[in-house]
């Protein structure tokens, strides 16, 4: 029982911290923030919005 304790315990501080660092990467100034952050072609064009990049989509 408390192997599966430290298991769910380990499980869900290694995901909080994946999404810290996931959440970083989306925080911008200007366009070409997002463009250095996501790098390569892409079929919508990804601008800064509010502080964080998102992908426009006509």
């Amino acid at each position: 029982m408390a192997e599966i304790l430290k298991f769910v315990y380990n499980a869900t501080l290694f995901f909080s911290l994946y999404l810290v660092v996931y959440n970083s990467k989306l925080w911008c100034d200007t366009d070409a923030d997002c463009q250095e952050k996501f790098p390569g072609p892409s079929k919508y064009p990804i601008k800064c919005m509010k502080g964080i990049c998102k992908c426009v989509i006509n």
